[in-house]
C-alpha cells in the first residue's frame, strides 16, 4: 500500500497579488514562487501561509 500525506490545493483571487505579498511577509508566511503570467488567466504566485498551508494567489485578466 502506497503511503501519503493528504493536502488541498486551492487558487484564490486576490486582486492584486504584489500587494497581498507584502501583507504575507509580514504574517510569517513565505513565497514559494514569484508572481508569473499566465497569459488568458491572470498573475500567479504561489504561497505558504503562516500555518504551512500552500496555495496559488492570482490576480485574474479582466474579462470585458
Amino acid at each position: 500500500m502506497i503511503k501519503h500525506r493528504t493536502f488541498f490545493w486551492s487558487e484564490l483571487n486576490t486582486g492584486d497579488v504584489e500587494k497581498r505579498l507584502e501583507a504575507l511577509i509580514t504574517a510569517g508566511g513565505v513565497i514559494l514562487r514569484a508572481p508569473f503570467d499566465v497569459p488568458d488567466v491572470g498573475r500567479i504566485a504561489i504561497v505558504q501561509d503562516p500555518t504551512g498551508a500552500p496555495m496559488g494567489w492570482m490576480t485574474p485578466v479582466e474579462r470585458g
